[in-house]
This record gives structure tokens, C-alpha cells and sequence, in this order.
């Protein structure tokens, strides 16, 4: 079964299940792929994260209770899996832009429909020039020192990313035993069986920790298999990147990803020729 195959089978079978629990883990099965490969195949191939899409039908679907004004709102939280009545409102309030308890007011109706995954979504153009063919490394486990954004943050603030590179230059130089590049640290998950995903760390790393700056927190990544490529472009066609890695290379490569952080390694040598290295975390599928 091909990716776009596997995506639309997992699409169908989140919204069979919209109002049943979801884990990654259980959804990664039933498409017959590990839980870190799924993950990150979803978001390449849809260029949605798989909490959010999830949260976010959920909260779609939700308006039909709503609307009938049969249910407290508390008890449509439970009905679609949300955690609390809080985390229903908020996610609901990011749609459509009041609280479910205003819903009757609302007007222009925003819409967030199930995905249609076509074969188009994997012919994607780079925006730059990605080596097709990657080396595959054994990095050694690494310290870091950074700050980090979550899922809400990644979710409903405007430049998630950029604006956590401007706060974590402000005072990095007051971080001690500093070595050369900085990185970008994204992980899809915290959790195997939480669909509350995504965290995202500017960071730098060091030779040894020491008392970090206000705001700055201390990451130890482990050593392992990456897949080390080089993409020349800007930073806003990083998504273009992965997408071709794990949409493209991944699945014929023999290998799956592992558990851990895919790296942007922004190495002063290859930035200055406008070069930025991925580093995908992967393992032998043989």
C-alpha cells in the first residue's frame, strides 16, 4: 500500500472514530506502519499536524450537538474525546471565534472538513535544490540548551517558529560552554499514546551543562542512524524539504523513522551559501 494509500485509510478511520478515544499508536496500526513513521508521513504528506486535524474535526463535528441545544456543553466536550470543557472551548473559540456557549451567534461559519488525500500532494515542488540521495550517519548523543514551543503554540500562534528564534537569540550568549551551529529540534510527539503532539526547540549545543539563562532549558538527544541531507533554500521551504523526505525517499529507502528529533543543523560554513542540513532519525526496516 503506497503513502497517499495509508493516509486515506487513516483519515477514514479517524473519522469513523471521532467520538471514540484515539491514541497515534492504535492509528499507526490499523495502516500497518510503526508509530514515528506514521506520524511524520501524515504531516509531509498532508501538511497538517495529525493532533490538530483530529481536535479540530472534532470540534466541526461538535456543531451538530451544538446546534440542537439538547447537550450542556460540558457533555459534548466528553461526547468528542476533549479532556475538559477548557480545552473544548479553546480549540472551538480558534475556529470559529467564540465559545461554543455563543454558537448560536455565529456568523460566516468557519469550516474545517475531513481531508481528501490525492496523488497530487506528493509531487510537491522544493522550494531549492534537496540531494536526493542522503548520507546515512551515526551521530553520537549530543547536549543542547534551548527553548522550546508546544502544540498550542504551534497550533494557533502566527510564525510559531520564527518568533522562538527571535526571544532565544535575545540572551543565548549569556549560555556558557557554547559550540559551533545551532539547531532546530522538532519532535512529533511526547507521548506514543497521546495525539497531544509536537514540540519544536531552538537550541544550541554545548560540551557541558552549566546554569542555563532564565527561560532556557537543558535537552540530552541519544545517538543513533540519521538520514543526513543537504537542502539549499530558505527556511520557509523547509516543510517542502521534508515532505519530499519522508513523502518520497522514506518509503523506498529501507528504512523507517525511529523515535527522536529530526534536526535542522544550521552549520556556519553551509548557511553562508544559504545551505541548511536535515537529519532525520531512521532505523534499517531489513
Amino acid at each position: 500500500m503506497d503513502t497517499v494509500a495509508k493516509t486515506s485509510k487513516a483519515i477514514d478511520y479517524i473519522e469513523s472514530n471521532l467520538k471514540s478515544p484515539l491514541t497515534i499508536g492504535e492509528i499507526a496500526r490499523h495502516v500497518g506502519m510503526s508509530f514515528w513513521h506514521f506520524q511524520r508521513m501524515f504531516s509531509a504528506t498532508t501538511k497538517h499536524s495529525l493532533g490538530a486535524y483530529i481536535r479540530k474535526r472534532r470540534a466541526q463535528e461538535s456543531l451538530r450537538e451544538l446546534s440542537q441545544g439538547k447537550w450542556r456543553v460540558v457533555d459534548i466536550a466528553f461526547e468528542y474525546q476533549f479532556e475538559s470543557h477548557e480545552v473544548y472551548t479553546r480549540v472551538f473559540k480558534s475556529l470559529f471565534g467564540v465559545p461554543p456557549s455563543r454558537h448560536r451567534e455565529i456568523r460566516n461559519r468557519v469550516s474545517y472538513p475531513r481531508l481528501s488525500v490525492s496523488p497530487s500532494l506528493l509531487n510537491l515542488k522544493i522550494g531549492g535544490n534537496l540531494k536526493m540521495t542522503p548520507k546515512i550517519e551515526t551521530l553520537d548523543s549530543m547536549k543542547f540548551v534551548g527553548m522550546e514551543i508546544g502544540p498550542e503554540e504551534l497550533m494557533n500562534e502566527e510564525l510559531p517558529i520564527a518568533n522562538l528564534w527571535d526571544r532565544f537569540w535575545k540572551d543565548f550568549k549569556r549560555i556558557q560552554n557554547v559550540l559551533p551551529d545551532a539547531y532546530g529540534l522538532y519532535s512529533p510527539t511526547l507521548e506514543a499514546e497521546s495525539v497531544t503532539e509536537a514540540r519544536y526547540i531552538a537550541a544550541v549545543p554545548v560540551s557541558e551543562f552549566a546554569e542555563s539563562p532564565e527561560g532556557y532549558v537543558d535537552y540530552e538527544i541519544e545517538g543513533g542512524s540519521y538520514a543526513v541531507f543537504d537542502f539549499k533554500g530558505s527556511t520557509e521551504a523547509l516543510a517542502e524539504a521534508q515532505h519530499h523526505v519522508y513523502s518520497q525517499w522514506l518509503p523506498h529507502s529501507g528504512y523507517e523513522a525511529r523515535e527522536g528529533f529530526d534536526m535542522e543543523i544550521y552549520k556556519k560554513d553551509l548557511h553562508q551559501e544559504g545551505i541548511i542540513r536535515l537529519a532525520i532519525p531512521i532505523r534499517s526496516t531489513g
